[in-house]
């Protein structure tokens, strides 16, 4: 049984880094968004998952504005749960997918998490 989690919705991968005068730095909307869902994330109490993992990701379409999806979840997905020590590594990660999903709430992601086999 996978480990279900409801999110907000990560900022856009072109969102996500900024360019200092001799640094790349996370933004403040990156920032803000790893605060917020950090909070959600640990209220839910997910357990540890550790060796190899199959991520699905739902995603809700915020509104009618055209996205990409491959600009919207991955990345900013992979580094929480990593951060939240819910996965051991993005590295681990044997398959990933995603999709707009019209049963999740407008502006929410629902990131499945379960151990899979190591191609």
């Amino acid at each position: 049984m996978p480990l279900e989690l409801s999110l907000p919705l990560p900022p856009s991968v072109n969102r996500l880094w900024r360019a200092g005068r001799k640094r790349v730095f996370r933004s403040p909307k990156y920032q803000s968004w790893l605060r917020e869902a950090g909070w959600e994330l640990v209220s839910q109490r997910p357990v540890r998952i550790t060796g190899p993992v199959s991520i699905v990701i739902a995603a809700g379409r915020p509104d009618r504005r055209r996205r990409d999806l491959d600009n919207i979840a991955t990345k900013a997905c992979l580094d929480l749960l990593v951060a939240h020590q819910v996965i051991v590594d993005d590295a681990l990660v044997a398959s990933i997918s995603s999709r707009w999903d019209s049963a999740v709430k407008p502006g929410r992601i629902v990131v499945a998490v379960e151990k899979a086999a190591m191609p």
